[in-house]
């Protein structure tokens, strides 16, 4: 049993170790690239350098130009003798270790790239490929809060980072021990990590995304409402209702599983997930949700011969029966033509239709629903049916709340 736990462990720290190394690897070459960009900011570091061949930064541009138009790893490529050159004439061209340092690596020559390299990050914090060299040392040692520091640094000095970074962090986020020694990196409200929540967001397995969420509001750091409800709708898009619900509901405590939300559109939240109203605007229907006085109320339109969704909201009601009640109008049309609200099941199966009545003055409406077994998730819908006429459809909800049957709406 403690062989087994043993290797257990060791192939744990193995793949958390493989997957910062890839990444610290893949930034070798990736790092060249962006000196490279900062080099051909300059007009012609050729140019410059025949100009002032006795500065060694010019000089440092120049071996770093010519390194990246070729990689070559050789002691005696032009890249090395200029970049020693570059040295003599100015000990601190941090281009010119970079292309040394590189170059040593290249060659698998580890203790001279390490000399090259902390030297480098000696001079200065700044230099991406130096931090590169970090990143690998700290996975090398184990070390992953070393690691994730030097990941912070270079996301601060680079914006082009995030590119290559982004994507392994956000693997990352399966690994517990990373969310964790990354929550103080993050506390810290560095400028990339709102960057990279969102980013974490649209491409990280839901669950991991929730782990870390939560440990960032433990941490006392606040997430924007916004990326709380992304989070909440991705988890209910990867069929995780019941943990897209418990989220829901540490942020809005009074919600009850039994019932609906917001019965007289007066939350006006700074940002809507599926389990609040959703107004559903397109190039046929326009549906704006505002106060009127303490409550609010639901403009609505829908043009001639259209029909859709106006609003909706998931319910994760148990099974049982249960009441929809409200107050709302949309005009003196036909039955065939007036809105109606329907309650589905996640499968699309559809338990029920009510309409509202045919009425120029906002009027009562109501009807019952049954949510069966096997139905955990259901969405009540408002959905606007064709009508003819140059004016199409338009009107008002003030009031939709669904409840237990035989109870009394709450409001």
């Amino acid at each position: 049993m403690a062989n087994t736990k043993s290797k257990r462990s060791i192939t744990s720290y193995s793949a958390r170790r493989m997957g910062l190394a890839v990444v610290a690897t893949a930034l070798g070459y990736f790092a060249c690239s962006l000196s490279l960009a900062e080099v051909t900011k300059k007009t012609d570091p050729d140019t410059a350098h025949r100009l002032a061949a006795y500065n060694g930064r010019v000089t440092a541009d120049l071996a770093l130009s010519i390194f990246q138009t070729k990689p070559d790893g050789s002691v005696d490529s032009p890249a090395a003798h200029l970049a020693r050159l570059a040295l003599r004439q100015d000990a601190t061209a941090i281009s010119a270790l970079t292309v040394l340092g590189t170059q040593a690596q290249m060659r698998g020559n580890l203790v001279e790239a390490r000399r090259i390299f902390r030297y480098s990050e000696s001079l200065s914090r700044r230099n991406i490929q130096t931090q590169v060299w970090a990143i690998e040392e700290a996975v090398k040692d184990g070390d992953e809060k070393g690691a994730l520091r030097h990941y912070d640094v270079a996301l601060r000095v680079s914006r082009d980072a995030s590119n290559l970074l982004f994507p392994v962090l956000t693997r990352a986020l399966s690994d517990p021990s990373i969310q964790t020694n990354l929550i103080p990196i993050l506390a810290k409200k560095p400028a990339w990590g709102p960057t990279f929540l969102g980013y974490a967001l649209g491409r990280a397995d839901p669950k991991n995304t929730l782990a870390l969420f939560i440990k960032l509001r433990q941490a006392k750091v606040a997430i924007q409402p916004d990326a709380s409800a992304s989070l909440i709708n991705r988890l209910l898009l990867y069929n995780e209702p019941t943990l897209a619900w418990n989220y829901y509901t540490s942020l809005n405590m009074a919600a009850r599983v039994d019932r609906s939300r917001d019965p007289t559109f007066r939350a006006s939240p700074a940002s809507t997930s599926q389990f609040d109203w959703v107004a559903n605007n397109d190039d046929s229907a326009a549906v704006t949700i505002h106060r009127s006085g303490p409550n609010g109320v639901v403009d609505f339109s829908m043009l001639p011969e259209r029909d859709g969704v106006l609003l909706s909201q998931v319910q994760v009601l148990p099974p049982g029966e249960y009441l929809l009640s409200g107050i709302g109008n949309a005009g003196d049309l036909p039955s065939t033509s007036l809105p109606y609200w329907k309650l589905t099941c996640r499968d699309g199966r559809e338990l029920g239709r009510v309409s509202l009545a045919p009425s120029q003055q906002l009027k009562n409406f109501n009807g019952r629903f049954v949510v069966p077994e096997a139905c955990p998730v259901q969405t009540l819908s408002f959905i606007a049916r064709p009508v003819e006429g140059a004016t199409g459809l338009s009107g008002q909800i003030s009031r939709a709340v669904l409840t237990p049957d035989r109870q009394v709406p709450e409001i």
